[in-house]
């Protein structure tokens, strides 16, 4: 098995990397502070040419493949986690869009994105159903040219400022259920509640959103009607994927903290917690990238690969953040924003979508043959 890094995945990773240290970075603690001012760094990230990762070059997009979408993805996180989660997480949705957009739709949606930096949401959680596309509460009504949606979705991420929603809605008077494309800025009784308050990511906008019988035109429907699950599964594990490249970006930017603390303390590299840490980082990337390249290939042990790499990213970001805190701690200095900011980060991404409880089920349930 050979996944070696490509010239161009270090170019683009190198990119990334820089436009993290120098914009997001030294932006990270304020927006982590009040909550505030994510559509600026997402802004600046267009102009960096870095918003269209998933889409195709054709179409105006860098054409990215996994393994250098979760390097571009981690490269941005070292700077600012809460920005590169906005940034995976608009990816795949654009990405998804398009997948099942009609030839009209993918070119205009395509272009806002690629052009004027526009940014896609997807709503699939719900507060009684969780984030299963075929059993959401969310309903659709048709009505003539139109369909109504009407239900509340959960966890939105970059739902304040998208440009276009892709929700997930059961028909009640057919079987299955349709993926709309949503464009809140045309669509009556599209709302956000202003309502996120997590103790990580917070600058995410993960908010509720109120369809209250949402209006949009027939022609919203994403692909073949009561079918929304092709979509989703032909995108592939993009946002577990991605969400595994935040932690490590998390975990990088800890690791660089601690490894400042650990020459303040000692006065020489190298102790046993930084090369724990390094350790640690080093296994999770290696793991990511395993998975990132058998997504091409997508062989029965996919979906095994894609929870040991979300896993470990998530455990080995925690507790490099820790081991950073407690240097931290032993150094006299109580409060670091930066640190402070990181472990909570690190810990959201232990708890996002596929959380260490489902990683861990899949694992089990591979090991023993019972299938994933």
């Amino acid at each position: 098995m050979d996944f070696a890094v490509s010239p161009e995945i270090h170019e683009l990773e190198a990119r990334a990397r820089a436009f993290a240290r120098d914009v997001l970075a030294p932006q990270a603690n304020e927006l982590d502070r009040t909550g505030e001012g994510m559509e600026r760094q997402l802004g600046a990230v267009h102009e960096a040419g870095l918003l269209g990762l998933l889409i195709e070059r054709e179409s105006g997009g860098l054409g990215t493949d996994p393994q250098l979408f979760v390097r571009v993805i981690s490269a941005l996180a070292s700077g600012c986690p809460s920005t590169a989660l906005c940034v995976c997480l608009h990816a795949a949705s654009a990405a998804t869009i398009l997948i099942a957009a009609g030839p009209a739709q993918r070119q205009r949606v395509a272009q806002a994105v690629t052009r004027e930096g526009a940014i896609c949401a997807v709503a699939v959680s719900e507060p009684r159903t969780g984030a299963n596309p075929n059993a959401p509460e969310t309903t659709a009504t048709r009505d003539g040219d139109q369909y109504v949606l009407t239900g509340t979705k959960s966890f939105v991420t970059n739902a304040r400022w998208a440009a276009f929603v892709m929700a997930v809605a059961r028909h009640d008077d057919q079987p299955g259920t349709s993926s709309f494309l949503i464009e809140p800025a045309a669509a009556s009784g599209f709302g956000v509640c202003r309502d996120w308050a997590g103790f990580g990511m917070r600058a995410t906008g993960s908010d509720q959103v109120v369809l209250d019988h949402c209006r949009v035109p027939r022609e919203a429907v994403l692909g073949e009607p009561g079918k929304s699950a092709q979509a989703t599964r032909r995108r592939g594990p993009v946002i577990p994927l991605g969400q595994a490249a935040v932690s490590i970006g998390a975990a990088q930017s800890a690791l660089n903290r601690l490894a400042e603390l650990d020459l303040t303390r000692s006065g020489q590299p190298g102790t046993a917690a930084l090369r724990e840490a390094r350790g640690l980082l080093a296994g999770a990337r290696a793991l990511l990238d395993r998975a990132a390249w058998l997504t091409a290939a997508w062989p029965a042990e996919l979906g095994r690969a894609v929870a040991e790499a979300k896993l470990v990213a998530d455990t080995s970001a925690i507790r490099i953040a820790d081991l950073a805190h407690e240097h931290a701690l032993a150094a006299g200095i109580v409060a670091d924003p930066t640190l402070d900011r990181l472990r909570r980060d690190a810990r959201a991404g232990g708890v996002m979508t596929m959380n260490a409880e489902i990683c861990r089920d899949h694992i089990a349930r591979s090991l023993l043959g019972l299938g994933e």
